[in-house]
């Protein structure tokens, strides 16, 4: 559930244009739609009957592969009933040749053919023809909010590549607390590698760990691992190269901070609007008798603010907020057009700092003989059905013996 959503799993040959009309063979129409039909069965199997669109689907045996009935199911099955049998020998059961355990006759366990399934008179695609109906079997989500997620950060992610030019990587942030750490190692040490980063806090509701994140922001390339073989790497490890902080008036507590901390320690450039403008922590809200609660401050920030008479210790944010570098506001008319200027702007911005401040590279022009060969033997090579190796090497297969077995 936590991976997407339920039509993308493995073995649901669903496209997109094709048609759900039933749920449990219960009939959707205009008075009884899907979510009518799918109330209270959160974590429960449905039976989904569509009818097919003319949207473009994998073959079944490719969607199938780890699904019930798939080709690795089938590898899988064969393999336990393989070694099924050999328990079964080792536990005194004879073979067909009067023997116990392994063949006398070659001192080899045989194991049985693979288990293939039925051959249908259909063909494979029989059931995912235009106009045809078929059924999918799945387990309904209780929410659908976490697929939505993984959508939105995959479409920014593409859209921010095509913007950079594939220099740009892209970074959200929900909060400062557990969701917000593991979404930050999650894509950080892939969307770092690309040059600059944006990180965005639009929407972020804060937390207590923006130290920890504005430590591993703040790294830059000193060194490079070089191994004898293979690619260069880092160090620190995932050091990061122009950064810039994306912000909005929903973007509040620690993160806020963590905004004006990127801003102070020179990390980058802030893009967005005001932000809320609240670091002040509060206690447990407590009802009241007519219904309303109540909260009382428990805990303050004090920042450091360089004036014209020296250090004055203040806090200029609260109630007031970060006001950011570049200001570029989204209008609703953005939103029905599926544009987002604050994303174009960072965007623009992250380049325009990676050209002011080219990031170190370390790159250097050698030829490894070693791996020329180990290309040329895999070339050369072609195994049964015309794969190649799965791996590189400099040999052929060894022959199996006695003591590999």
């Amino acid at each position: 559930e936590y991976t997407g959503g339920a039509l993308r799993k493995p073995g649901v040959n669903v496209a997109v244009g094709d048609v759900l009309t039933h749920v449990n063979r219960v009939g959707l129409g205009s008075k009884r739609g899907p979510s009518a039909a799918l109330v209270g069965k959160g974590g429960a199997e449905v039976l989904l009957t569509f009818t097919a669109g003319l949207g473009p689907r994998r073959p079944l045996r490719e969607s199938m592969e780890f699904g019930a009935g798939g080709d690795l199911a089938q590898r899988v099955a064969a393999v336990s009933l393989a070694d099924t049998k050999d328990e079964s020998n080792k536990k005194g059961g004879k073979n067909k040749n009067g023997g116990k355990g392994r063949n006398k006759a070659n001192n080899k366990y045989v194991p049985p053919p693979p288990v293939t399934a039925k051959k249908s008179s259909k063909p494979e695609d029989a059931t995912r023809k235009p106009g045809t109906r078929f059924d999918v079997r799945v387990r309904a989500m209780h929410s659908e909010l976490d697929a939505r997620y993984r959508d939105m950060i995959r479409d920014r992610t593409k859209r921010v590549d095509a913007l950079g030019g594939g220099e740009v990587g892209y970074l959200r942030l929900p909060d400062m607390e557990r969701t917000g750490f593991s979404e930050f190692w999650r894509h950080f040490p892939d969307e770092v590698r690309k040059g600059a980063l944006v990180v965005d806090l639009r929407g972020n509701v804060g937390g207590h760990i923006s130290e920890l994140l504005l430590a591993k922001l703040a790294q830059r390339p000193l060194a490079w691992d070089v191994p004898r073989r293979g690619a260069a790497t880092v160090y620190p490890s995932h050091a990061s190269g122009a950064v810039v902080a994306l912000v909005d008036e929903n973007t509040g507590s620690d993160a806020e901070l963590a905004a004006e901390a990127f801003r102070r320690l020179n990390l980058g450039v802030v893009v967005g609007t005001r932000t809320w403008g609240g670091l002040l922590t509060t206690s447990d809200s407590f009802k009241l008798v007519d219904g309303s609660e109540v909260s009382m401050p428990q805990q303050a920030v004090a920042m450091t603010d360089l004036t014209d008479s020296g250090v004055k210790i203040a806090n200029r944010i609260e109630n007031r907020g970060v006001v950011p570098d570049v200001q570029v506001c989204n209008a609703p008319h953005d939103y029905a057009n599926d544009r987002d200027p604050q994303l174009e702007a960072a965007v623009a911005e992250a380049l325009r700092l990676l050209d002011a401040h080219k990031s170190p590279k370390f790159s250097v022009e050698r030829v490894d003989e070693d791996e020329v060969r180990a290309a040329n033997a895999e070339r050369a090579h072609v195994g049964p059905g015309g794969s190649k190796w799965p791996f590189k090497t400099y040999a052929p297969y060894p022959e199996d013996t006695d003591e590999e077995e």
